[in-house]
């Protein structure tokens, strides 16, 4: 008898099939070449994966997400791919060719948008709060963030801007609108204005500090405007930032060693004060009050009071100071008074854009907006008690508000919300 020798031949369409599979495989790292097109930069995906294993400077999660729909795109990709190899047609190329864009759509909004705003942005579950009447308000202005004297506690008027950007006082109370004759550029041919101007320090009845440059020359000047009287500051150069002293009299401003003062209203010889050990770079000039004889300086957060002599009369820590940025967190507010001490932490995705103590110090007002081009975060202003850092009151404002805040009086808080200035009476 004779036998029969069965040999197995490898199945020749497997090798086919293989193949196509490892070319899909191939081309599905094609994904990592999407292009992500930032506010000022344009990077592949596959760049900034790198960039993010490499540094380390995001959180493990949010790495571990970047990748982890990294390799879900892909897998999609592959699939898709093997999809067409297997029986390749101009129906399911057209039908790639078309998945291509809302791909890349979904790339860019994934990792754009979607993935950071879940690691940056807080969420806000608070609600608005606190019943409190309108004492007046004024329609198409808002508040001005500006320096001032901080030893003012009741305050007889605002400055206000309105749409056209020409500057107001508003009176308090009543909100009665007086227009300020600080001059206003006008346009040129081409959409330049012939003159840049800019208030930088504010004295209720007692005038504004402002500054001008001529556009085609570029010449500075420094001015002191008090009811439509203009007057020069001389010699002063553009970073000098000159402040008004509480009477309205005197101008001063830092110089590398010293404090300079001199008259505006009065015929009085200039002064120049240098304080024991003084940095001029450490410091911010805040307060002049000369009927005192006190210069009160400011640094990130102490508060330092000379006397004309330059004599240190008092250095203790600021009673309220906050950040405008940190890198380890979102930013914070604190406090240290008599009537309690704290840290408010705002919630990620923030910015603080003002913050302000009632003269009374029970109270703080807290101004924040959207720190970030992405996401839907409100603008909103809260009320914090001192002695506990319970919040007592809440507004929220369309994005980018941005409104100042301020007590002009204990019982009065006044801010910008929806094209008009308001000024609450505050209930405790």
């Amino acid at each position: 008898m004779h036998g029969s020798l069965n040999v197995r031949t490898p199945d020749r369409k497997k090798r086919p099939n293989l193949n196509k599979s490892f070319l899909a495989l191939a081309l599905s790292f094609g994904v990592y070449l999407f292009p992500l097109i930032g506010p000022h930069t344009v990077s592949l995906l596959g760049q900034v994966l790198w960039i993010e294993l490499t540094r380390g400077e995001r959180a493990p999660f949010w790495i571990a997400t970047d990748i982890g729909f990294a390799l879900m795109l892909q897998s999609i990709a592959f699939a898709a791919l093997c999809w067409f190899f297997m029986r390749p047609a101009v129906l399911r190329v057209l039908v790639l060719a078309a998945a291509v864009p809302f791909a890349w759509i979904a790339v860019e909004y994934a990792y754009l948008v979607f993935i950071p705003s879940r690691f940056l942005i807080e969420e806000d579950t608070a609600t608005e709060r606190g019943d409190w009447a309108i004492e007046c308000s004024a329609r198409d202005v808002g508040l001005v963030e500006v320096s001032r004297p901080s030893s003012l506690l009741v305050w007889s008027e605002l400055l206000v801007q309105a749409i056209d950007g020409s500057y107001k006082l508003m009176r308090i109370p009543g909100c009665e609108l007086t227009p300020l004759a600080i001059p206003q550029a006008k346009i040129q041919p081409g959409g330049r204005a012939d003159f840049i101007t800019g208030v930088t320090y504010f004295v209720p009845d007692h005038g504004v500090i402002f500054s001008r440059q001529e556009t085609a020359t570029g010449a500075f000047t420094w001015n002191h405007l008090l009811r439509n009287r203009i007057t020069p500051i001389p010699g002063l150069h553009a970073a000098a930032s000159p402040i008004l002293s509480v009477d309205g009299n005197w101008a001063a401003w830092l110089e590398k060693e010293a404090i300079a003062i001199e008259s505006i209203n009065v015929d009085e010889a200039p002064l120049q004060v240098i304080p024991d050990n003084f940095k001029g770079s450490s410091y911010t000039l805040r307060t002049v009050d000369m009927q005192r004889g006190e210069i009160e300086l400011v640094s990130s957060d102490r508060r330092t009071v000379v006397g004309l002599d330059g004599s240190i009369k008092s250095s203790t820590t600021l009673p309220l100071f906050w950040d405008v940025y940190r890198d380890d967190g979102p930013p914070r507010v604190s406090w240290n008074t008599e009537g309690g001490s704290g840290t408010h932490n705002v919630l990620k995705g923030r910015l603080i854009n003002s913050v302000a103590m009632s003269p009374s110090r029970d109270l703080i007002a807290v101004s924040v907006g959207t720190a970030l081009n992405i996401g839907q975060i409100r603008d909103s202003i809260y009320i914090l008690r001192v002695k506990d850092g319970v919040e007592i009151f809440r507004r929220y404002l369309p994005t980018y508000t941005r409104t100042p805040v301020y007590f002009p009086a204990d019982d009065l808080l006044a801010y910008t919300a929806d094209r008009q200035v308001v000024v609450l009476r505050v209930t405790r």
